[in-house]
């Protein structure tokens, strides 16, 4: 579904040093140039972060393509299992929020998905 409609992954951090899973240990990092990749791909209008850490170190390393009109931007929570209030119902509805740029055909796709598996933490 990502591909069919010209949505792509990556990530604010080109690299850091993490010695677990918790964004609250990352050290060292640096950010990605998404100015570059804006260059390369000057479609992309819509940017979505995958939880505070993400959108923080783009804010850090990015902070002049914040007042760019042609741009939105979304924070989204985390969808880490480390992000346990969060149920899958609560993270779906908030992900849906940027779709509203996107082409309508995503609208429908995600209208009309499969439930996503539940994790067992977020299981009430």
């Amino acid at each position: 579904m990502l591909l069919r409609h010209h949505i792509a992954l990556w990530d604010s951090i080109a690299t850091c040093e993490r010695p677990g899973s918790l964004d609250a240990d990352i050290k060292n990092e640096q950010g990605n140039d998404f100015s570059a990749l804006l260059a390369h791909y000057p479609h992309i209008h819509t940017i979505c972060f995958n939880g505070g850490k993400s959108f923080q170190c783009f804010k850090k390393y990015n902070k002049e393509l914040l007042s760019r009109q042609d741009l939105h931007f979304y924070q989204l929570p985390s969808t880490s299992p480390a992000n346990a209030r969060w149920k899958m119902e609560m993270l779906e509805e908030a992900w849906k929020a940027p779709l509203k740029h996107l082409p309508s055909t995503i609208h429908e796709d995600c209208n009309t998905h499969t439930p996503l598996p539940v994790h067992p933490q977020q299981q009430s």
